[in-house]
């Protein structure tokens, strides 16, 4: 029978590093894009104060989300250091972090996607 400790870097931290990793990929590819392709859309020097406020926004938000993704990214590496090295017995906690790091990121990039399609949608539909 395999220990928790074997069960954590065969699954949890293999299976956690590898959303992290196409989670990031998928992040720095909308940013951009968005940032690539925004003066197309959006026409700034025309488009309203709260358009712009908004992409601003949605920049924000995916540029957060990518840093909360990369903490969490850290935090599982972090926890998988300590299961082979054996430093501490709350590897849990730490990768439980991880957990939290790419909920709060996965929301933050839904917020910016959003904030993305409603500046876009009122700048093409004004």
């Amino acid at each position: 029978m395999e220990t928790a400790r074997e069960l954590f870097l065969k699954h949890d931290y293999s299976e956690a590093k590898d959303l992290c990793k196409q989670f990031l990929t998928l992040n720095v590819g909308v940013i951009v894009f968005s940032l690539s392709f925004a003066d197309k859309v959006i026409e700034f020097s025309k488009t309203s104060e709260i358009t712009r406020v908004v992409l601003l926004s949605s920049w924000s938000c995916l540029l957060a989300s990518l840093v909360g993704c990369g903490i969490a990214l850290a935090y599982i590496s972090l926890a998988a250091g300590q299961v082979v090295y054996g430093e501490r017995k709350d590897f849990q906690s730490i990768s439980v972090r991880t957990i939290v790091g790419v909920v709060i990121a996965g929301a933050l990039f839904v917020l910016g996607l959003i904030a993305l399609a409603f500046a876009s949608a009122k700048a093409v539909l004004a």
